[in-house]
């Protein structure tokens, strides 16, 4: 894998391209490539120019760590008051707000926790870096116009603290103070306990050539030095008493000697060799001690790993996870709605099918109908004479029984000529007939009453006739019967 670090100086500009094993601390890294050039990185147009010369001489194929000077972003420790880990970020804000000479709007800041080591809960220090937006915005467009990515933004004395914390022997990083002499020329301590990271400048210039006024403005960055050291004895009373020097100035031996003989420290110049292969074309290691823990933040290898892009690249990954979300939502729509349709098609195809059917059905009806009406007329036709030959079956064996009963009633002497009646259930007729007597005619009468079971007899007419033939004189009579059903 392998991790690209840029160092923007206040006068150069120095890239390194590590080679290395990702999250394996204890893995040597390889330097690839390096390259300096001269630079005055606070002129965009010569930013830029410098970056396409670095993109054209090194294998930029990548996104890189840029990393910004101690004078153009500001580094705090914060002690934040936390109530709800969910809300760490707001207390972060108004902690860091207090750091800050402008509003905490216009700035890019990040935060990461520092080690509690015994502090109350909720009391744990962060170290947070800021810078204002606009400024760190001009140099991302410088590098854009370069054709450069960036992946992240670090704070330059962080990155040197990351390179010594990568080159230390010891599994747990104690309290260290490094002494880091710029090419400005000036210089500035780094100051990392278990509970604090502070980087501060020292105002008095480091002589960086001889002349007749060396000795005496060595004198004053000694005494700057001291008073200092002083201030920060006070505030971290654990501090050790041995510095790292770090740097690559001509006067690093002899300032090393009286930086130890002032200050009454072991003082140690800081060789990434453990840490880092030596490339056959470098020279002075030290001088790309930015650039190295630059690069190993890009191999995720940086203890302290600040990024002033988080929060930017954090809300494009939200962005680019609600786009995804909004297509995903818009093509699992898109399905639905086809599906949807395809089931509605199918459903239609399927009723068409039915309505045909059911069409068919109707025209073979409209077909058959004449024939079934006809059949239905025919049967409606049958079941009637089949009603009228029952009630004729019924009504002839009434009609019989009467007559055997009427048969029964009449005397010897007198016989029926007529008989009409109804074919309901209540007989209802006359009769028409002869006899020799009228005494004849009373008894038949009285027998139709009694064993013919008439509720009415009615006689309609008597009269005396006599026979053509015998010349005898008959009674004719007509009687109205009914007769009520049982």
């Amino acid at each position: 894998m392998t991790g690209i670090g840029i160092e923007l100086g206040p006068s150069a500009l120095r890239a390194v391209v590590l080679e290395g094993a990702a999250r394996a601390p204890s893995a040597r890294v390889k330097i690839r490539a390096s390259r300096e050039l001269p630079c005055e990185t606070g002129n965009p147009d010569a930013l830029t120019q410098a970056l396409i010369q670095l993109r054209r001489t090194l294998p930029l194929n990548q996104p890189v760590v840029l990393g910004v000077p101690s004078t153009s972003a500001i580094l705090a420790t914060v002690t934040p008051l936390v109530a709800n880990p969910r809300r760490a970020g707001l207390a972060v804000q108004f902690e860091l707000q207090q750091h800050l000479p402008f509003e905490l709007a216009e700035a890019v800041w990040h935060f990461r926790w520092l080690s509690q080591n015994g502090q109350k809960q909720g009391m744990r220090n962060a170290v947070a870096a800021a810078m204002k937006r606009s400024l760190l915005d001009e140099r991302l467009a410088c590098c854009r116009r370069a054709g450069l990515s960036v992946g992240a933004v670090a704070i330059n004395p962080v990155a040197t603290l990351n390179a010594w914390e990568t080159q230390s022997v010891t599994a747990a990083s104690p309290p260290v103070v490094l002494l880091n002499l710029l090419n400005d020329p000036t210089a500035e301590w780094i100051i990392r306990t278990a509970t604090q990271l502070a980087v501060t400048p020292v105002a008095t210039s480091l002589p960086q050539t001889p002349s007749a006024q060396a000795p005496q403005a060595g004198d004053a960055f000694l005494q700057e030095l001291a008073a200092s050291w002083d201030i920060f004895h006070q505030q971290f009373p654990d501090l050790p008493r041995k510095i790292w020097l770090v740097g690559a100035s001509a006067a690093l031996p002899r300032l090393s000697e009286a930086i130890a003989a002032r200050l009454n420290l072991e003082v140690e110049a800081l060789r990434l060799t453990r840490a880092a292969a030596l490339n056959a074309t470098m020279d002075q290691l030290e001088r790309w001690t930015v650039a190295i823990g630059l690069a190993l933040q890009g191999l995720g290898l940086a203890p302290v790993s600040l990024n002033l892009l988080d929060r930017a690249q954090a809300e494009g990954r939200a962005r680019r996870v609600q786009r995804t979300a909004v297509l995903v939502s818009g093509v699992l729509a898109l399905l639905a709605i086809g599906f949807g349709l395809k089931g509605m098609m199918e459903v239609r195809s399927r009723r068409t099918l039915l309505l045909q059917s059911l069409e068919k059905q109707e025209r073979l009806y409209r077909t058959l109908r004449p024939k079934v009406q006809a059949l239905v007329r025919h049967q409606q036709y049958l079941e009637a004479r089949s009603h009228q030959l029952e009630r004729l079956v019924t009504d002839r064996i009434l009609l019989t029984r009467l007559l055997a009963q009427v048969s029964e009633a009449l005397p010897e002497t007198a016989w029926l000529t007529k008989l009409e009646c109804t074919k309901e259930k209540m007989v209802e007729g006359t009769l028409e007939g002869r006899a020799t007597s009228f005494q004849d005619v009373t008894q038949f009468l009285d027998q139709l009453k009694s064993a013919a079971a008439m509720t009415t007899v009615k006689p309609l007419a008597t009269n005396v006739i006599t026979e053509p033939g015998s010349g005898k004189e008959l009674v004719t009579f007509v009687v109205q019967i009914q007769r009520e059903p049982s």
